[in-house]
């Protein structure tokens, strides 16, 4: 088994000085992190480093220090996962731009953020996940996710 932090959208130190405490706890004990964009600091990677390995990806905060690619996929357990920042979704309508990315690109996850607003959903075996975001949002959030072969299973955290 695998275990996986899921965090997007710090926004450090724009929203908040520093990740806050109970992200910091929960993250202690993961194998993995994967950040959706939008560190804003690059320090923030450099946290997130030391407590366990971090991917991530550049969100459209993230200006001149945060040098990742837009999308990235990775394979954890049997299963492909997709994460990027932005996936074409809003409020009004969370589920068809990230689920149509998600179809082209093939994938079992679908990790995004951008919208602030936490999002789980599974739909045509797709499961599509959006932390939302710790620091500057209506529901503050992260995730955690165990994944052992094709089985994930999210843990959602609200702050």
């Amino acid at each position: 088994m695998t275990k996986i932090g899921i965090i997007s959208d710090t926004h450090i130190p724009t929203a908040a000085e520093e990740i806050p405490e109970p992200v910091l706890d929960e993250f202690s004990n993961v194998d993995e992190i994967l950040h959706a964009g939008d560190f804003v600091s690059i320090e923030v990677l450099n946290i997130l480093r030391d407590i366990a390995p971090t991917t991530g990806v550049k969100g459209n905060m993230d200006l001149f220090e945060v040098k990742m690619p837009a999308y990235r996929e990775l394979k954890i357990g049997d299963l492909k996962i997709g994460l990027i920042h932005n996936a074409g979704s809003y409020r009004e309508n969370p589920v068809k731009n990230p689920l149509n990315l998600a179809k082209s690109k093939g994938v079992d996850v679908l990790v995004y953020g951008h919208t602030h607003a936490r999002f789980m959903k599974k739909i045509d075996d797709i499961l599509l996940l959006n932390p939302g975001s710790p620091t500057s949002a209506d529901s503050m959030g992260f995730m955690t996710a165990e994944i052992c072969g094709k089985e994930i299973k999210v843990n959602i955290f609200e702050i």
